[in-house]
This record gives structure tokens, sequence and C-alpha cells, in this order.
């Protein structure tokens, strides 16, 4: 496009401040598991699609593939400055060494994320976080329902990626089994459990 200020364009738009937002206290256990229903959905529904033409990233997410590459070779002095912050969960002692152990396995995780990627493919928000989340509660004439915004980071990815969005961190494997269970439900009869699970640990790393 040559002349892109002047340009004209129309924009459709939603309003979605009537919704809840989750802050500032964050979402609920149950809005989690919500999102995560309606999240398997969509994956499930995109699971091995092919797309002649993805106005997306080639592999979803913010940190992914190369993006933010020189922030991932900085992951050992983040995670001092991770253990100096939060004092109260006391990581000094729990994981005094763990920086290190990721910049190590850096490759590691590169090589298995490329192969998991490749068997469980399919279309991912990318960045499914709070601030991009809403959720309409149910009332008398409607059913609840999730909405999301934001799809810059898109693309095609494992379907584990935008897995977890939980309030506590302990719960995170009760929710893992949650959206495990709803992507059975929407057709996913084939994905192995022990496979998920390890999918899952290294989307999380």
């Amino acid at each position: 496009m040559e002349d892109v200020f002047n340009n004209r364009f129309g924009m459709m738009l939603q309003d979605l401040s009537k919704h809840d937002d989750g802050q500032p206290t964050g979402f609920t256990y149950e809005d989690s598991k919500l999102m995560l229903s309606s999240l398997a959905q969509f994956h499930a529904a995109n699971r091995g699609k092919k797309f002649e033409h993805l106005d997306g990233w080639k592999r979803a997410g913010y940190w992914t593939g190369n993006k933010r590459e020189a922030a991932k070779h900085t992951v050992d002095s983040a995670w001092e400055r991770v253990m100096i912050n939060f004092p109260d969960m006391h990581l000094k002692e729990r994981f005094p060494c763990l920086g290190g152990l990721l910049k190590d396995k850096l490759m590691f995780m590169e090589q298995e994320f490329k192969s998991l990627s490749k068997e469980y493919q399919t279309l991912c928000h990318g960045d499914f976080k709070i601030s991009n989340l809403f959720i309409r509660r149910p009332s008398t004439d409607k059913e609840g329902k999730v909405y999301v915004i934001d799809f810059q980071w898109f693309g095609l990815v494992t379907d584990s990626l935008n897995s977890v969005c939980a309030e506590d961190l302990s719960r995170v494997p009760q929710l893992l089994d949650h959206y495990y269970n709803e992507l059975k439900n929407y057709g996913m009869d084939d994905y192995e459990y022990a496979d998920f699970r390890q999918h899952a640990d290294i989307v999380l790393v």
C-alpha cells in the first residue's frame, strides 16, 4: 500500500466495559475453569487445520521462537532478581540454581517445543492473560461467556501454550486436568494424558 496515511478503513468494535475484567483481585478458580473450557473448544476446533493465508505468527506467543531472544539469554540474572524481589516465597532456598539450569536448557527446550508444535498444532491466541480476558456473568436470559481481545501474538502452535490462567499456582495441576478433559469432550480423543502433561511442562518452562 503506497499511501498509508490517506488509506480509509472501517472498524467494528464491541463494548465489553460492562463485563468482569478480573481487576484488581484477579479471576476466581471457577472463572479460570470457564476460560479454559472456552479455550479448549477453540483449540480443538482448529487443531490440524491448514490455512492457505494465515495473517499471524508462524509460532504464536510473546516469548516463543526468535521473539525476545536477547531476554532469553539473561534468564539466569533475571532469576536472581526474582529471588530478591519475592523474599516471602523463599525461592533462594528452594530453587537457588534454577536460572542457570534454565539457561543451560534453552536449546533443548527450543527443539522440544518445535517437535510438539508440529504434532499438536492449532490456532493459538498467544497472550491469554488477565488483561485480555472478560467474562459475561450468566443471567436469566443469557449464558455466561468468555471474551478475548488483543490477538497481536496469535498464530500456530501447540494447544498447551495458552492453557494456564489461575490466581493460585498451587491449583495449576487441577486446571490443567480440567483443560485436558475439555479437549477430550471437544473431540481430541487421541491426545494421551502423559503426552499432554509433558507438553504442558515444556510450555510452562
